[in-house]
């Protein structure tokens, strides 16, 4: 056999023993299911297809407030909770340019933050009142009201969240879909029904 044809079986040798590439697309997706079909979804679509984000509640009342924090599964820990509102906290200490460093276990603390529906901004004092005694009894007498004009809770524990819903939906208050791929509040002007240029009264 001549050098030549040495060198050529070598590199079909070669070639043999490369993986064969992936079909490239026919074209490039669209971003719509309508469109592309609904396969290959990514980790959040597949858990949404498993199980709505609201059914988590029944479990955090039934099950994760009565065997605690590590009875919690990944997909309601960091995806469905946050349906209602709740997302792990960080641990103390942890500099947040590391969140992009880290896995989540290695990040968050066994306490949540609670967000607190307002849509449009507008409190009773009797709703501040219920949420400022929250934070006295459950979040070590600390909220933030936020740019999107809702009260944040922090150091809650999934024991109390049961009874944290009782004492806010008992003035009309909820934490439904307050985080998380949903609706979340609508925001209003604080001159909302007074001033006088407003072409409708949203109050």
């Amino acid at each position: 056999m001549t050098d030549t044809a040495l060198a050529g079986a070598s590199v079909d040798s070669a070639a043999a023993k490369r993986p064969a590439r992936a079909p490239r697309p026919a074209a490039k997706p669209h971003g719509q299911w309508k469109v592309d079909g609904k396969t290959p979804l990514n980790a959040n679509e597949t858990w949404k297809q498993e199980d709505d984000g609201l059914n988590v509640r029944e479990r955090i009342e039934t099950i994760y407030s009565k065997d605690g924090f590590d009875a919690i599964p990944s997909q309601d820990l960091h995806g469905r909770f946050r349906w209602w509102g709740l997302y792990t906290q960080r641990k103390p200490g942890i500099d947040g340019g590391k969140t992009a460093t880290l896995e989540p276990h290695e990040l968050e603390d066994k306490y949540f933050m609670l967000r607190v529906r307002i849509d449009g901004g507008a409190l009773t004092t009797e709703q501040l009142r219920v949420i400022g005694q929250i934070s006295v009894d459950f979040g070590r007498d600390s909220a933030d009201l936020t740019d999107r004009q809702n009260i944040q809770l922090h150091w809650i524990r999934v024991e109390d969240i049961p009874e944290i819903w009782t004492r806010l939906e008992g003035v009309g208050l909820s934490t439904t879909e307050a985080c998380g791929d949903v609706p979340r509040v609508i925001l209003g002007s604080p001159a909302a029904g007074i001033a006088k240029d407003e072409i409708i009264d949203p109050t």
